[in-house]
């Protein structure tokens, strides 16, 4: 009997061999990022004596915290302080509260300036050989929902063809006993303007303005057919521009039903919970 010849592994085991891949191939590292930022893990604490918490995340940015010891942490005692800015000592991350910077980000800002919801927005700089530029978005909202949804609903909308900013993960904590909420998101900086104030600020033609409202009619026609329940999709602050390309990006949906969206993220963003 001929013996049977194992397979070949192209990818050695391990998370599918990403990381050692990678390291031979530049180009593979850009493809496996994308693979991560499309995995999204569910993790939520039974509530205990009043204190429940949730995330939702991608390994994306499970990897970029696992590559960085001691981000984390930090930024949670950053954001629970009245810092303005912390420096690590070895050179690896920045984070900046940018709160006096928001007058022109739109509806990421206004109700942040506004302290509806929070007082704190900060940017996190990962000083790695591409650098990367989170920003974190605080809107400690009683609604976990909505919080969690934002992220699901921008990843979903990317497969389905809106151009879109991207958002990584999304945390919630509610301790009822000590009056303490807690709720960010994170995202991708942009570092642009929203379609409405770059209008006010005349960087884009009313013909231009009025061809890109069109646009954004289509996109919630286009999203609509989804059936995900979001709203606060017509309006010009919830789209950045680009005044290079000319294009928009969505930005902070409302989410309106977040059973719904949850099912359908099970499958378009492979959610599993943990």
């Amino acid at each position: 009997m001929t013996p049977r010849l194992k397979p070949k592994v192209i990818v050695p085991k391990g998370f599918w061999g990403e990381k050692k891949v990678s390291e031979k191939n530049a180009g593979f590292k850009s493809f496996a990022d994308e693979l991560r930022k499309q995995r999204f893990v569910h993790n939520e604490s039974k509530p205990k004596e009043a204190h429940s918490r949730a995330i939702i995340y991608n390994e994306y940015i499970k990897e970029i915290i696992k590559s960085v010891p001691g981000l984390l942490t930090r930024f949670s005692k950053f954001s629970n302080s009245n810092e303005r800015r912390f420096v690590d000592p070895k050179g690896r991350f920045e984070i900046i509260n940018v709160i006096d910077q928001l007058e022109n980000r739109g509806g990421l800002a206004h109700n942040v300036i506004k302290k509806q919801y929070s007082n704190k927005a900060q940017i996190i700089i990962i000083n790695d050989s591409t650098k990367k530029i989170f920003f974190v978005k605080e809107n400690n909202r009683l609604n976990k929902e909505n919080t969690l949804g934002e992220t699901l609903a921008q990843n979903i909308l990317k497969k389905y063809g809106i151009q879109t900013i991207g958002s990584h993960s999304a945390y919630h904590s509610v301790d009822w006993i000590n009056l303490k909420l807690k709720s960010f998101v994170i995202y991708d900086f942009s570092n642009l303007l929203t379609l409405e104030d770059a209008y006010k600020n005349k960087m884009i033609s009313e013909e231009d303005y009025s061809k890109l409202h069109s646009k954004i009619y289509k996109g919630v026609e286009k999203i609509n057919k989804l059936h995900l329940d979001l709203a606060d999709l017509i309006y010009p602050h919830h789209y950045f521009f680009n005044p290079k390309t000319k294009e928009i990006y969505l930005f902070d949906p409302f989410v309106i039903n977040f059973d719904k969206l949850y099912e359908v993220a099970k499958k378009e963003l492979n959610l599993r919970i943990k």
